[in-house]
């Protein structure tokens, strides 16, 4: 059964921005599990885009920077200087984002230019936000999850996400807690949260 969009009612900064926050620290907290989030932004200029700018606009702000990688498509332009726009954050490369925006499949060799942290202060690894079709075509990469959040072990379909895209998704987490998170969002506002700490074995 298909999911139904979240409502394309105005995205409110303060209440909108802390409802969204709460399901991704729940989807964090709960990896591979598929959440619906709270609001979209209709103002959004990157077609199928609104749900990814609802995430955007809660974790951006004036003190961190984002890159647009350019499998984002069209509207990607006009998507980078709306979020500069509106939440003060600075576009740079892909190796100095705190937040990384791409639609899947990934280019090679995406994940293995972004920002890993350190030992020291893992906190300071990339975040990959991944705009994929949906959560339902079963056209993707069919994975096991296993780690912290996860009980057992946990199965779901990676649409927007290849074998290559996985293999070095796995290397650039290789030396946790240093490493880069992955959102995955659809247009119809659904999240799928994989931090770094989960393991994805292809089955």
């Amino acid at each position: 059964m298909s999911a139904t969009a979240a409502p394309s009612k105005p995205f409110e900064p303060v209440a909108d921005s802390q409802a969204t926050f709460r399901v991704v620290l729940d989807a964090m907290a709960r990896p591979g599990s598929v959440r619906t989030l709270p609001a979209t932004d209709p103002r959004c200029p990157l077609p199928g885009g609104r749900a990814l700018a609802a995430v955007a606009l809660t974790l951006l702000d004036h003190e961190v920077t984002f890159a647009i990688v350019p499998s984002l498509g069209e509207g990607a332009e006009e998507f980078a200087r709306y979020l500069a726009a509106t939440t003060g954050g600075r576009l740079v490369g892909i190796d100095e984002a705190d937040y990384v925006f791409a639609r899947g499949p990934l280019a090679h060799g995406v994940l293995a230019s972004m920002k890993r942290g350190s030992l020291a202060f893992p906190d300071e690894g990339a975040t990959l936000l991944l705009l994929v079709e949906d959560f339902e075509t079963g056209d993707g990469v069919a994975a096991s999850l296993t780690g912290p959040g996860i009980p057992d072990d946990r199965t779901l379909t990676l649409v927007g996400l290849s074998a290559e895209n996985l293999a070095e998704r796995r290397a650039a987490n290789a030396e946790v807690p240093r490493g880069v998170d992955l959102l995955l969002v659809d247009p119809t506002g659904r999240m799928v949260c994989l931090p770094r700490t989960t393991q994805i074995a292809a089955r």
